[in-house]
């Protein structure tokens, strides 16, 4: 580990409102300087009191190159505004209205910098409260699902409710959320989100071809997905919108443990929000369905639909609003009809870039671009073709027949 720059200290200071501080250390986690995350850096402080912290910073790519290419400022200005101005408006929301089993499920925020080239986020470190990530390589079960399902239902319901009671104040607080990260770069670059649509489908296609059930309902996916995709963002005026967490990336999901053994989670914490936008509460619900599930939890869906719309009902009612006139159990079903199409697509892609054996992921570093690596079937293993055949005979036996 190294002493922290005292650029950095003075910003951890002013973030924990720390006076003397005796010792500062780092370790770098990561050296992806080229993702969204950029650096990532483990911050240990001490104060004299003996009191310790333990921190995450993350820093934005400062490559120019990189910059351009990738929608950097938008990402980190994205999760600076969750962080700093949403949360805590959801968490005051909460505490007024005295909900029980409220919304916890993010890291503190400590501060963090918006300026052009210099972006940051300090947060909490999670894993010294004792959460991790699944392993990426599983799908996760029907308890880690349950309990997924269940923090996105308090989420969606505080969004729910605040919009309901003072709908005034949602449409301000939400006023730059009306379109996530890749809505707003597909504006100016058409052509290659066309593309990207057309790689996941043929590559879909082809993992799944030894499976005839499978092959019958991505026929279907075919034919349904480009008109959905072009209104996919709906009439606001007749969807239910919340404010979403966007990125359900099985990665983005940290869990604690009742045991050492991992087997049963009892906190689960969302992390990444640069992709959160306001929009339906299916899009959380879908892309995390298919890009973290494994069989066992796929097959048990109507469980885990029960087990969301409860504590959406529950919470709505405890902010003294009727959950059948906001968000019935009915309209749940018809909207997961009208939307699941889009968590199909982006599991999709997730399921294919998180089960690359080590090997593999070694040489997707080499490709010039997300659209290379979808589109080689060098990158592509057993573990991930079961996984796609799995999604679709589950998911198209119930929405996608002929």
């Amino acid at each position: 580990m190294t002493s922290v720059s005292a650029k950095y200290i003075k910003f951890i200071q002013t973030g924990l409102d720390l006076n003397e501080v005796e010792s500062a250390t780092e370790e770098l986690e990561n050296e992806n300087s080229g993702s969204f995350l950029g650096l990532i850096k483990k911050i240990c402080i001490h104060e004299k009191t003996g009191v310790e912290h333990r921190l995450v910073l993350k820093i934005a790519p400062r490559d120019p190159a990189i910059r351009v290419a990738r929608p950097i400022a938008l990402a980190f200005n994205r999760e600076y505004e969750i962080y700093s101005k949403i949360l805590p408006e959801l968490e005051n929301f909460q505490t007024l209205h005295k909900i029980s089993a409220p919304f916890t499920g993010y890291a503190r925020f400590y501060g963090g910098s918006i300026q052009e080239g210099d972006e940051t986020i300090l947060m909490e470190d999670l894993s010294f409260k004792g959460f991790k990530c699944h392993n990426e390589y599983d799908g996760m079960n029907f308890k880690h699902m349950s309990l997924m399902f269940e923090e996105y239902a308090k989420l969606h319901a505080a969004s729910l409710a605040l919009g309901y009671k003072d709908p005034g104040k949602f449409k301000e607080l939400t006023a730059s959320l009306e379109q996530n990260i890749f809505q707003i770069r597909e504006a100016k670059n058409p052509e290659r989100y066309n593309l990207l649509r057309q790689t996941v489908t043929e590559m879909g296609k082809r993992a799944i071809k030894s499976n005839k059930q499978a092959e019958r309902a991505h026929k279907k996916f075919t034919e349904l997905f480009p008109d959905f995709w072009k209104n996919y963002t709906g009439n606001p005026e007749k969807e239910i919108l919340v404010i979403s967490h966007g990125d359900c990336h099985p990665n983005n999901m940290l869990f604690a443990y009742k045991n050492e053994v991992n087997v049963d989670p009892k906190k689960i914490c969302f992390i990444d929000w640069q992709l959160s936008s306001k929009e339906t509460p299916i899009h959380d619900l879908s892309f995390a369905l298919c890009g973290c599930a494994s069989k066992e939890a796929l097959s048990r869906i109507d469980d885990l639909f029960g087990i969301y719309h409860k504590t959406l009902a529950q919470n709505l009612r405890e902010f003294g609003c009727n959950p059948e006139k906001i968000f019935s159990y009915e309209d749940f079903h018809e909207h997961w009809k009208r939307h699941f199409l889009y968590g199909l697509y982006r599991g999709q892609m997730t399921l294919k870039l998180i089960l690359m054996s080590p090997r593999q992921k070694q040489e997707a570093a080499k490709f010039p671009s997300i659209l290379d690596i979808l589109a080689n079937d060098s990158l592509s293993n057993p573990t991930f073709t079961q996984r796609m055949q799995d999604l679709f005979e589950i998911l198209g036996e119930r929405w996608l027949k002929h």
